[in-house]
């Protein structure tokens, strides 16, 4: 059974036939003839749909924000690290680390053990060695706001490095603007430290069954920077050297360096 909904509509009629119609009081003729206050409709002040770029571009702002907190070490967001007094103690020791780091950091690139003479950084290298040893606070005495370490340590470090074939000489040298002033059989070297060229990195190291052969990076020293958190991003290698470390049978060091070259 089908229902159909039949919707009726007034019909307008005259005000004449209204008030013969239908009867009304004073009370209700009063209330009908006062006028009724139009409703307003809110109205925003500007169109929603010009509000949606806006609030788009106020999103993006906001996660670039976020993400360039995490963005990796680029040129951008890297600064220059500053350079302070050197310590032989601020590098990373290994097993190894006895022979390279002197060498390094006196920017010795060249050597051989049958053919070589002694050099200055050879002397400056010694010395640095004997410093940077973990009781050398203890061991050595000041005067001047020098170090002073006996000329005898210098020289059996000397072989200890470089082995006993090339005769050891005392003097005084100059290197990297420090000064090693030998005298009365010791040698002083002024505690302000120095800022030197090459740090090292030991890249590799191999053994042949009587010599071991260490790879070691020299980074610029100048070319250490420090990214947007703070952390110390290290430069790629300058260059590479080639230490080659011999076995040492006539002493209780295990090791002396036997060759020293770029590659």
């Amino acid at each position: 059974m089908y229902g159909f909904t039949i919707v009726l509509r007034r019909k307008k009629y005259s005000p004449r036939f209204k008030n013969i119609t239908k009867e009304t009081t004073p009370e209700q003729s009063r209330r009908r003839s006062k006028p009724k206050k139009a409703k307003k409709n809110f109205k925003f002040p500007f169109k929603i749909s010009k509000l949606m770029p806006l609030t788009f571009l106020v999103f993006a702002l906001t996660v670039s924000v976020i993400l360039s907190n995490k963005e990796p070490a680029t040129e951008s967001n890297t600064q220059p690290v500053q350079t302070s007094t050197f310590s032989l103690n601020a590098l990373s020791k290994d097993a190894y680390s006895f022979y390279y780091i002197p060498v390094v950091i006196n920017d010795i690139e060249s050597f051989d053990y049958e053919k070589s003479k002694l050099s200055d950084e050879m002397i400056a290298a010694c010395c640095w060695s004997l410093i940077g040893d973990e009781k050398s606070e203890e061991k050595y005495e000041y005067f001047e706001d020098k170090t002073v370490i006996p000329s005898k340590e210098v020289e059996e470090r000397f072989s200890q490095l470089f082995g006993n074939k090339i005769t050891f000489e005392n003097k005084s040298i100059n290197i990297n603007n420090c000064k090693f002033e030998y005298a009365d059989d010791n040698y002083c070297v002024a505690i302000t430290g120095i800022t030197p060229e090459f740090l090292p990195k030991l890249l590799k190291f191999e053994s042949d069954g009587e010599n071991v052969i260490l790879t070691v990076g020299c980074l610029k020293n100048d070319e250490y920077v420090q990214d947007a958190n703070g952390n110390i991003v290290e430069p790629e290698p300058y260059k590479k050297l080639e230490i080659v470390l011999c076995e040492n049978e006539d002493k209780e060091d295990k090791y002396f360096i036997k060759n020293i070259k770029l590659i």
